[in-house]
């Protein structure tokens, strides 16, 4: 299925719902003020999620997720809620459920990408009881309490309005041409040596194909200008506030600087080659912004497929263990984007902070796997 939100000439938006075919079941309009303020307050309890890890009472943790769930509620009542076409509403509803029961599980939604809403928190579903069904410490049967989240209901990615659609074959990218650049925080380089553990080394050695690491904006631009490899996947590891990515010793990488540097990152290496890369934006609030000033912007650019980014704040441990899986997932094992992603949502070792990443790609895209020696 499909979902398509687009801006109108009203004070509305236009919402579109569509099947695999391409045809469009219904279209129809929803208030764009009553959608912003319904995404402001999943934002709102979302920006709390963070903070779970530090609260030692299992029914605290499960009323602040049914508070987040309950926010994605009224957003999800709000996109299907036309007063002019309720009948036609209702049976698009029985549509997409009779889609889903049949097997349909992926949802793309289109729109465009000056629209903040946090997709994968609109939750579709009763709440769930303040008593949990599994026993105490039961993460698995909770993940399936709260399974009305889009992100855990779907095979949930968003791309922007008009960003062409490339075939499965073309999203499968070769090893020869995959380059990963990391632009990582050098203290936090440093201090998730703690946080990863076992697993710092295997980490390291993720980090380092080509292209490898840079700790400031001169290094990265010359590490770019030096590459000949023409599907990078551009890696941030570091904090971010207002649109300024923050590295170590003062040093910043302004909104301005990083267009430069993903403008560098798409240019033709090889005239007979076609581009296409991924943005990993691991730091606190790389999804949001203001209309056009967002990160998420660059990928509207058609040699990128998208972005992986965060929804609000992020604990730097968290940060260094997703970071750590994903990029093992996509540049070791093969995976492709959305298999990382479902499977890092699913994961009890990982939740409920997996809700802070949003998927903002090409589902399909994926690195080829190198080969055994």
């Amino acid at each position: 299925m499909w979902l398509k939100i687009e801006h109108d000439l009203t004070t509305d938006f236009k919402v579109s719902w569509g099947d695999k075919s391409g045809q469009v079941v219904l279209t129809y309009s929803v208030g764009r003020s009553s959608i912003l303020e319904a995404a402001a307050k999943v934002r709102e309890e979302l920006g709390a999620l963070y903070e779970l890890a530090a609260i030692a009472d299992p029914a605290e943790k499960r009323r602040r997720l049914i508070r987040l769930a309950d926010a994605g509620r009224s957003l999800r009542w709000r996109f299907f809620n036309d007063p002019t076409k309720e009948r036609e509403i209702a049976a698009l509803e029985d549509w997409i459920s009779d889609e889903y029961k049949a097997g349909d599980h992926d949802l793309f939604v289109h729109a465009d990408f000056s629209i903040h809403v946090p997709w994968g928190l609109v939750y579709d579903g009763e709440l769930p009881s303040e008593q949990a069904t599994g026993e105490a410490g039961d993460i698995a049967a909770e993940i399936v309490d709260f399974s009305g989240f889009w992100s855990l209901k779907y095979e949930l990615s968003t791309t922007p309005n008009g960003q062409r659609v490339r075939s499965r074959s073309k999203l499968t990218r070769g090893r020869r041409t995959f380059g990963l650049l990391s632009l990582v925080n050098s203290e936090v380089h440093e201090q998730i040596r703690e946080d990863l553990g076992a697993d710092y080394e295997a980490f390291e050695k993720i980090l380092n194909p080509p292209l490898g690491v840079a700790h400031d904006y001169t290094h990265c631009n010359d590490l770019l200008n030096a590459t000949e490899q023409v599907d990078i996947l551009f890696h941030f590891l570091g904090h971010q506030e207002n649109q300024v990515l923050y590295l170590s010793d003062g040093k910043t990488i302004s909104y301005d600087d990083y267009c430069r540097l993903i403008r560098l990152l798409v240019r033709s290496r090889n005239p007979e080659s076609s581009p296409y890369s991924l943005l990993f934006l691991n730091g606190c609030e790389t999804a949001t912004g203001d209309s056009d000033l967002t990160f998420r912007r660059e990928a509207l650019r058609e040699q990128i497929c998208g972005a992986i980014a965060t929804e609000s704040v992020v604990r730097r441990s968290y940060a260094a263990k997703f970071g750590f899986r994903f990029l093992r997932a996509m540049v070791n094992e093969g995976k492709s984007v959305a298999e990382a992603i479902h499977e890092l949502r699913h994961d009890p070792g990982m939740w409920p902070e997996s809700l802070l990443y949003g998927c903002y790609a090409q589902p399909d895209y994926r690195i080829e796997k190198a080969a055994v020696a």
